[in-house]
């Protein structure tokens, strides 16, 4: 048995993440914080009340990862509502 040093192999860490959800512009309506409420629920959990799932997409050159979704079509997530109560 030989008494050599063992290359060390450092453990391996998750990833660190950042994720931006948006607050909604002032005078937005009931519905508008609704949506955009279900919006970032789904962003943060990676699960939509529509039962879209995030789904990886993969790393672009600036490090950054990139998710993608299925959602229904009558999603409020991505309802015009949701855009409007960000602004957009």
């Amino acid at each position: 048995m030989s008494r050599g040093r063992r290359a060390r192999v450092p453990p391996a860490r998750r990833p660190r993440v950042l994720v931006l959800v948006p607050e909604p512009r002032k005078g937005a309506t009931t519905a508008e914080r609704l949506a955009l409420e279900i919006l970032n629920a789904a962003t943060t959990s990676g699960q939509c009340a529509c039962g879209a799932v995030a789904r990886f997409a993969g790393v672009d050159e600036f490090g950054i990862g990139h998710v993608v979704w299925r959602h229904e079509p009558d999603c409020p997530a991505v309802s015009p509502a949701a855009r409007r109560a960000v602004g957009l």
